[in-house]
C-alpha cells in the first residue's frame, strides 16, 4: 500500500544550507507592501490561486464597491 510517497522511492534526504546566505538576508525584488502575505509567509504554489498584488487587491475592491453602488452605470461597452 502506497503512503505519502510513490512506493518504493527512497526518502528525500534532508536539506543542506546553500551556501553564506541566510534567506533573511536575501534583498527582495519587490517593495515588501507590494505583496503583504510575503511578511508571514513564503507561498511556492501558484498553479490556480497565488498572492495577489497589493495594486491589484485595491482595483478589485474599488470595482466591486462601484458595482455594488452603481450596477452597470460605469461599463465601457464601446
Amino acid at each position: 500500500m502506497m503512503e505519502g510517497r510513490c512506493a518504493g522511492a527512497p526518502p528525500n534526504p534532508p536539506l543542506q544550507s546553500g551556501g553564506d546566505t541566510a534567506l533573511s538576508d536575501l534583498t527582495p525584488i519587490v517593495a515588501p507592501g507590494d505583496f503583504p502575505a510575503s511578511r508571514k509567509s513564503v507561498y511556492l504554489n501558484t498553479a490556480s490561486v497565488c498572492l495577489m498584488y497589493s495594486g491589484a487587491e485595491r482595483a478589485v475592491v474599488e470595482w466591486t464597491h462601484d458595482l455594488a453602488e452603481n450596477g452597470t452605470i460605469h461599463f465601457d461597452e464601446a
